[in-house]
């Protein structure tokens, strides 16, 4: 693992995943291997990042949208193959109300979703603080539908995340970003194509600019945003650092 934490895009994309971009998920690698959702697509974007599955610590999930989701199945159904000699306890965290959707892949599913193992952890999270090995993790609840989290992550040397999964504008995804190292927002639609629920450029640069964070990461693109210049729309509010987030960039957290 590296000395500083670092943050891998698997997904920068949507439901309406494309040949450059996958649905969400994101890698982040310190002392433990932690996902931030693990949409369709996340178990090869880890092996294509060099990830075993199997040695993932954490699961963060924002909500049950299956761009955000579908790959959990998978997941757990792979890492009870009888050739993994190691695995790491895993803690699959989600939104309120996620131990029943565990219950309904069980339901649906049986033991292949289930762990062999003893190794996995299924809680939920709502406005609160867990702790891990090397960050502790806050959540809060945002504007995009019933449960949906945003996540901040404080590493115990310093550095900061932020994680906006998806949500409109609102005063908790400003809270949440505050004074942050890295903050990586949805930004789903061009500005003149605002859809409820989710972000624009411009909204977006607003959010980092009231938050003063330090570097701003855009990510969640539809793909009518490669059309457009959302770099420019972005900078009607916000001058600081600014990265548009692609498939399997790694970016320091500092």
């Amino acid at each position: 693992m590296p000395l500083n934490p670092t943050i891998t895009i698997l997904g920068s994309g949507t439901a309406l995943a494309t040949p450059l971009r996958n649905c969400p998920s994101y890698l982040i690698r310190s002392s433990q291997s932690t996902l931030l959702d693990c949409g369709s697509g996340t178990m090869k974007q880890l092996a294509v990042n060099n990830q075993d599955f199997h040695k993932v610590h954490n699961i963060f999930l924002t909500h049950p949208h299956l761009d955000h989701v579908a790959d959990l199945a998978p997941l757990l159904f792979a890492r009870r193959n009888p050739d993994l000699l190691e695995s790491a306890k895993l803690e699959v965290t989600g939104w309120p109300g996620f131990k029943d959707h565990y219950q309904k892949l069980i339901d649906l599913h049986g033991r292949w979703v289930q762990d062999k193992r003893q190794l996995l952890s299924i809680q939920e999270s709502d406005q609160n603080t867990q702790i891990r090995d090397d960050f502790k993790i806050t959540s809060q609840r945002v504007d995009h539908m019933p449960g949906a989290l945003g996540y901040r992550i404080q590493f115990n040397d310093g550095p900061s995340l932020a994680y906006s999964g998806d949500t409109d504008l609102c005063d908790a995804i400003v809270s949440l970003a505050q004074d942050i190292d890295v903050l990586i927002l949805e930004c789903s639609f061009p500005d003149h194509l605002k859809v409820k629920g989710h972000l624009t450029p411009k909204e977006c640069g607003q959010i980092a600019r009231q938050a003063k964070c330090k570097t701003l990461v855009l990510s969640h693109f539809y793909p009518v945003c490669d059309d457009h210049d959302i770099e420019a729309m972005c900078r009607k509010q916000w001058d600081g650092e600014l990265i548009l987030a692609e498939d399997n960039l790694t970016l320091n957290i500092i």
